[in-house]
């Protein structure tokens, strides 16, 4: 029997983690290359739900993406689901330019104690659609792939280039 998936062990795109973790960065500073580092202590995973439930939670290739969770400032704009911030909860927000870390799936899932799944079902899907828009690729369950790409056919190959992105956006909102 094969071990289970990240998604079968309760990981879900949006899952916060509480654990100070570093992520380091490669930066350019009076001329010359300096190694960063920053910790932050909240992180929400980023990875799609079809990723986490294709990938056993042993896998130590995969790399799975975890974003940092800032606290809001009054510079933060929550404009919508075009917006660089979007609110995660109570006054935490993710922001489009902040660092990345990625772990594999054995790392991520030695995580586990430090979990917390509270995110409401909405809150949850609008963040999916938000991280969807910044990859500009919406999550596709498996089963739904070539409904997918009839509707895409179907709605947006033909029309004038100045109009696909705003379909686009309604049909994956």
């Amino acid at each position: 029997m094969p071990p289970p998936s990240l998604h079968a062990q309760e990981w879900r795109q949006g899952s916060l983690i509480r654990e100070t973790l570093s992520v380091h960065s490669v930066d350019l500073h009076e001329g010359a290359i300096v190694d960063c580092s920053e910790k932050f202590v909240l992180w929400l995973l980023a990875t799609q739900d079809c990723d986490l439930a294709q990938t056993p939670c042993t896998n130590t290739t995969r790399q799975f993406e975890l974003r940092p969770v800032f606290t809001r400032t009054k510079d933060d704009k929550l404009d919508g689901l075009r917006s660089r911030t979007i609110l995660v909860k109570d006054d935490l927000v993710l922001r489009s330019d902040s660092k990345k870390l990625t772990l594999t799936a054995r790392a991520l899932n030695s995580l586990k104690a430090k979990r917390e799944n509270d995110l409401d079902e909405e809150r949850r899907v609008q963040i999916k659609t938000w991280l969807g828009l910044r990859y500009d690729c919406p999550a596709i369950p498996t089963p739904f792939v070539s409904l997918g790409e009839r509707l895409k056919k179907a709605y947006l190959d033909d029309l004038p280039i100045e109009f696909i992105g705003i379909v686009r956006d309604v049909w994956v909102y």
